[in-house]
């Protein structure tokens, strides 16, 4: 199962830059979504696989991203995990760690609500949490976790695109 949202795009700011053919081009970015009037931080690896032709230097100027701000793109939510603990508050939210260089670092509280083994890894479990979006993640195996359990999750949020941004602008 994997939950997709649509995602409009209210800010891209620059995150690290990759070296080919001697010139630097984005291959990460922090982009601000609004899903369902909420608004949330992630993390995009790979903007250079959609955008190979912006200069890291001239990423503003691009013509590229202007035309992005303000459109909806269907996304799926994915969380890296720093530290999962099981909690016993039942809440459900996003909440930003303070004092981080990266905007899409949070504190996730949410329920467990489904497991399944992970497609490529025999030590993990694909993990699926309501923390008021539905995002996936990974638990090593063996873990504590059972559907229906609350966990609080520090890490990274990561978007991906559905389909292609390039067919939007």
């Amino acid at each position: 199962m994997k939950f997709k949202y649509a995602g409009k795009i209210l800010q891209i700011e620059p995150g690290a830059a990759s070296y080919e053919q001697t010139l630097e081009h984005f291959s990460d970015v922090y982009v601000l979504f609004e899903i369902d009037k909420t608004k949330i931080w992630t993390f995009m690896h790979g903007w250079n696989n959609y955008f190979p032709d912006v200069p890291y230097d001239k990423w503003k100027s691009s013509r590229y991203f202007p035309k992005l701000i303000g459109e909806e793109f269907e996304i799926s939510l994915r969380f890296m995990d720093l530290k999962t603990e099981k909690i016993e508050l039942e809440e459900k939210k996003l909440i930003p760690i303070q004092d981080q260089k990266k905007p899409c670092d949070y504190n996730l509280f949410g329920q467990v609500i489904e497991k399944k083994p992970h497609p490529k890894l025999d030590f993990a479990e694909v993990a699926y949490i309501d923390c008021g979006v539905i995002v996936e993640t990974s638990f090593q195996k063996p873990n504590k976790f059972e559907v229906g359990d609350f966990v609080k999750i520090n890490g990274r949020l990561d978007a991906f695109f559905l389909e292609d941004p390039k067919n939007k602008i």
